[in-house]
C-alpha cells in the first residue's frame, strides 16, 4: 500500500485567531525592550540656548519628539458646529476650559454659528470616547513593535512609579496609571472620578496601535506624573500584547486498511525502505501499525511539514482513522 495520499482542497482550511502575552518591564530594561523619553514644546521657560544663540543639542531630541506626538495624536479636533436653531447649541461655558478647547463665532446668512473645537476625538477605533489634550512638557513610554505585536490589548496598560525618596523630591512620588479601554490613562487613586468626569482626570492617552504610552497631564497638583522615569525611582510598565495569528488546518484520513504498511525498515525482509517484503509478523491478521508520523507533501513530493503525535496512535485496519494536523502561519 503507498504511503501517499491526496489531500482534497475541501480537506483544508484556514483560521484566524486572536492570542494575548503579559508583558511587564521595569526601568532595568529602559533602552532594550521599553523606551521612556521626555518631550518638551522648548517655548518660554524651556527654551534654552547656547553661546551662540542657538537651541542646545541637549533640548532638540526632545522638542522634535513633543512635535512628532503632536502631529500624531494631538493636531487634530473634532470640529462641530452649532447654529441658532440648533436646540443642542451650548448656552454657555464657551470659552477655552477642560471641556472646550477653542471656539469661534461666524454668522452665516442670518444664522449665528458657534464652531466648536472638541478635544473628544471621533476618528479611530475609540470613537467620540478618548480625550486628548497635550500641554507644554510630556512623557513618552514606548514600547517596540516586537513586544507589543499587532496592538496592545486596550484596558492593559498599568504604569506605576514606586518611589522611596518623596520626602527627598516630590516630583517622585508613587502613583499608579490604568487605562479606561479607549486610550484614555487615569490615576488609580482617582478612579471614581475619573469615571464620572474623564475630562478633568484623564492624565494620558494610550496609543494601542503604535505602541505609545503618552503621560500628559501638568500642573502643581500633577506634576508627578511628568517626571515618570527620571531620577532614582523606579518603575514598572505592564500591558498585554497582542497578536493574530492564522492557522492552517488539514484532515488527514485513512480509511480502512490504508496505511496499515509500517515504515520502519527493521520491519523489511532486506532492512530497507526499497524493499516491499515485509517480515512474517507484519503479514499476520493480528498486526497493526501504530502512526507517530505524518507528513505533508507538494505536488512534486517535496515534504513540506511534519506533524508528529504525542504518542504512538494504533492504525486499526478495520476502522477509519482521521488525523487533524494543525500550523501556525
Amino acid at each position: 500500500m503507498s504511503a501517499y495520499k491526496e489531500l482534497l482542497p475541501e480537506n483544508v482550511s484556514f483560521r484566524e485567531f486572536v492570542a494575548n502575552k503579559l508583558w511587564t518591564f521595569t526601568e532595568a530594561d529602559a533602552g532594550t525592550a521599553v523606551n521612556v523619553r521626555t518631550a518638551r514644546q522648548v517655548t518660554g521657560s524651556w527654551y534654552y540656548e547656547s553661546v551662540d544663540g542657538k537651541i542646545s543639542g541637549s533640548v532638540i531630541p526632545q522638542r522634535t519628539l513633543y512635535d512628532s506626538i503632536k502631529h500624531l495624536y494631538y493636531n487634530r479636533t473634532n470640529i462641530v458646529e452649532y447654529t441658532s436653531s440648533n436646540p443642542y447649541r451650548p448656552t454657555s461655558n464657551m470659552s477655552v476650559d477642560g471641556s472646550r478647547v477653542g471656539s469661534g463665532d461666524f454668522t452665516t446668512g442670518s444664522a449665528l454659528v458657534t464652531r466648536i473645537y472638541e478635544p473628544f476625538n471621533n476618528f479611530g477605533p475609540n470613537g467620540g470616547n478618548t480625550y486628548k489634550k497635550l500641554y507644554d512638557r510630556a512623557v513618552v513610554i514606548s514600547v517596540p513593535q516586537e513586544r507589543f505585536g499587532d496592538t496592545i490589548k486596550p484596558g492593559s496598560v498599568h504604569v506605576e512609579q514606586v518611589s522611596s525618596s518623596y520626602l527627598a523630591n516630590p516630583f517622585t512620588a508613587s502613583f499608579t496609571l490604568y487605562d479606561d479601554g479607549f486610550g484614555n490613562l487615569y490615576d488609580n487613586v482617582f478612579s471614581a472620578s475619573f469615571s464620572a468626569n474623564k475630562t478633568s482626570f484623564t492624565v494620558g492617552n494610550v496609543f494601542y496601535e503604535h505602541g505609545n504610552i503618552v503621560i500628559t497631564s501638568t500642573g502643581s497638583a500633577t506634576q508627578p506624573y511628568q517626571y515618570f522615569g527620571t531620577g532614582s525611582s523606579s518603575y514598572i510598565v505592564e500591558f498585554r500584547a497582542t497578536q493574530k495569528i492564522y492557522e492552517m488546518e488539514a484532515y488527514c484520513t485513512a480509511k480502512a486498511g490504508e496505511f496499515n504498511m509500517p515504515m520502519n525498515p527493521s520491519a523489511r525482509v532486506s532492512r530497507s525502505l526499497e524493499s516491499y517484503d515485509p517480515l512474517g509478523f507484519v503479514s499476520s491478521s493480528e498486526f497493526c501499525s501504530y502512526v507517530t508520523t505524518i507528513g505533508l507533501y507538494d505536488n512534486e513530493l517535496n515534504l513540506l511539514m511534519v506533524g508528529k503525535t504525542a504518542q504512538p496512535i494504533k492504525n486499526d485496519p478495520d476502522l477509519a482513522i482521521t488525523f487533524v494536523v494543525r500550523l501556525d502561519l
